[in-house]
């Protein structure tokens, strides 16, 4: 059986109440595209919402690699712009050339709605130029050669914002280290205590934020030996694999990994060694100070273990876990 309903005539109030919302629905969807159509100038591209970054140099947009000779100023002129192409206030704005030896930074006017920027070409190779302002980031890179230079815009930096994925880099670090000493045999006689600990590294920073460095430590610490004070010495040489999450930001959490080779010193009279093996996992910060400097701040465990011990104890070998040394220190790195 078919059930028929039948549906009461509007009134002419209803009528005119859905011919209003019908229009306003329709205007919502004509207007944004009649605005689009009648802004000059509007390229909007597949997938891009909110503001951008408008760059020109010399008085040209820049959009793609362009080669030229060599002036003695480049001007840039940064204008922040939605995503239809009207000029917005700029904020925030920040300008940085990661390597000066190249490119360097002189000067810079902002207004409300742009900023101009003065840089001055000096010498062969490759440098990255980061733009910030409204809320935007944008690159720019720039390659001197004899006689030309080359300028476009590019993606994120790879590797700490360099312009290279292939960088050579020197560091150093002055760390506190917390002694646990955990060799069984003398456990009962000996416990470690805190201490200094310096460290000299060099290596390569490589793509997507991963350096590896090859290092030497020494380090002073104190322990306690059947109640008298003593100064355990430690040499340490390491490979460690360091990784930086958000690699265009100034600052990075990091975490690290890596291995070595250390040598302990306990005592004068009758010295102890512990001669092996450690591994060390760590995690911490790193903060772009300048465009070729970077702060490291890091807390480590590092695991040591006895392999080449001599000692018999219960007719058993004195070999294994040795102790741990818990380090929190600062160093900086720099690209050479």
């Amino acid at each position: 059986m078919t059930t028929v309903t039948a549906v009461p005539e509007r009134s002419p109030a209803a009528r005119v109440a859905w011919r209003m919302i019908a229009a306003v629905l329709v205007g919502c969807l004509v207007a944004p595209a009649a605005r689009a159509q009648g802004t000059k100038g509007v390229s909007l591209q597949p997938g891009q919402h909110g503001p951008k970054l408008a760059i020109d140099v010399n008085g040209k947009t820049l959009s793609e690699w362009t080669v030229t000779s060599i002036p003695d100023t480049v001007v840039i002129t940064v204008t922040p712009e939605d995503s239809l192409g009207n000029a917005i206030p700029l904020v925030g704005y920040e300008i940085q050339v990661w390597d000066p030896h190249v490119m360097e930074l002189v000067g810079s006017t902002i207004a409300a709605n742009n900023a101009v920027s003065k840089l001055v070409p000096h010498n062969r190779g490759q440098t990255t130029i980061q733009i910030r302002g409204s809320g935007v980031r944008s690159w720019v890179l720039v390659e001197l050669g004899p006689s030309t230079m080359g300028i476009g815009p590019r993606g994120a930096p790879l590797a700490q914002g360099a312009p290279s994925n292939n960088i050579l880099v020197a560091g150093g670090r002055l760390s506190y280290a917390g002694y646990s000493y955990a060799f069984a045999p003398f456990k009962s006689t000996f416990s470690g205590s805190g201490g200094v600990v310096a460290e000299a590294y060099i290596g390569r920073t490589y793509n997507y934020g991963l350096t590896l460095v090859l290092g030497a430590g020494f380090g002073v610490l104190k322990a306690d030996s059947l109640g008298n004070s003593t100064t355990a010495k430690e040499l340490e040489l390491y490979l460690r694999g360091d990784y930086g999450f958000m690699p265009e930001s100034r600052v990075r959490p990091v975490v690290s990994l890596g291995t070595g080779l250390y040598r302990i010193r306990t005592g004068s009279n009758s010295p102890l060694w512990n001669s092996a093996l450690f591994w060390v996992a760590s995690g911490g910060v790193d903060y772009t100070l300048t465009p070729r400097a970077v702060g490291e701040f890091h807390l480590s465990t590092q695991q040591l273990y006895e392999t080449f011990s001599q000692l018999k104890w219960n007719g058993q070998s004195a070999n294994g876990y040795v102790g741990n040394l818990l380090v929190i220190g600062a160093g900086v790195r720099f690209q050479l």
